[in-house]
């Protein structure tokens, strides 16, 4: 039986992810790790349906709804990956050097697949965001919203770090550095602005989190190009 990993953690080649082991005497509680997404949320004939409706066709045919739409998705269909996960891995009783481990393993190539697909659609979202940042980016309007929160054009810049997580690409690695430089921009052009200080912290702090997470990024990719050689 050809035992397959099942957690997607960086997207690269499934062969190389490592099997999750669990100290038993520490054991964790599975039923209640990861609650289902808000609607009805099935894996049928190879993709995943919402509500009755391929996602990939919620996709495509929303790409003139609001940001908010696409992120609250995007964090769905990350939440629907952990769920399906949680129930469908199976587990087994395994010793690595005298201690016993539970192993969690799939043999119906399932979880990869829902995985694969996680990531596709994820990646869609963030391209199509991505595309309508950078056509907007030009006369950009910036405020803050009632959770002082940055947005451009109206787009959350949080929402845009939030998802950059979830999906630590070197695409994702590329639209931050953009990021940050469009940030670094609105904080030069408002200097002269009286609403300057209120501004200066907020963009401060989010490039400072591009920065954690462009090192992480890069973190990442250096572990896994280790690992090849």
């Amino acid at each position: 039986m050809e035992i397959k990993p099942i957690r997607v953690i960086v997207p690269v080649n499934p062969a190389d992810f490592p099997q999750t082991q669990v100290d038993t005497k520490k054991p964790r509680s599975l039923a209640s790790s990861f609650k289902p997404p808000e609607g009805k949320w099935t894996f049928e004939n190879g993709d995943i349906i919402l509500n009755g409706y391929h996602v990939a066709t919620l996709i495509e045919d929303g790409k003139n709804k609001p940001q908010a739409y696409f992120t609250k998705l995007a964090a769905d269909l990350a939440a629907y990956r952990e769920y399906f996960i949680q129930q469908n891995a199976k587990r087994r009783k395994k010793k690595i050097d005298g201690r016993e481990v539970i192993e969690e393993y799939d043999d119906t190539g399932q979880i990869d697949h829902v995985c694969a697909l996680v990531e596709a659609y994820i990646g869609k979202i963030m391209r199509l965001l991505k595309r309508r940042y950078e056509n907007t980016a030009d006369g950009m309007a910036v405020n803050l919203d009632e959770d002082s929160q940055l947005v451009i054009n109206g787009m959350n810049v949080t929402a845009f770090l939030v998802m950059a997580r979830q999906y630590p690409t070197k695409k994702a690695k590329t639209f931050l550095k953009g990021l940050k430089n469009r940030l670094l921009l609105i904080l030069s052009n408002k200097q002269r602005s009286p609403s300057y200080e209120k501004f200066r912290d907020v963009i401060e702090s989010l490039i400072n989190e591009i920065d954690g997470e462009l090192f992480r990024i890069t973190q990442t990719e250096r572990l896994l190009e280790s690992s090849h050689k």
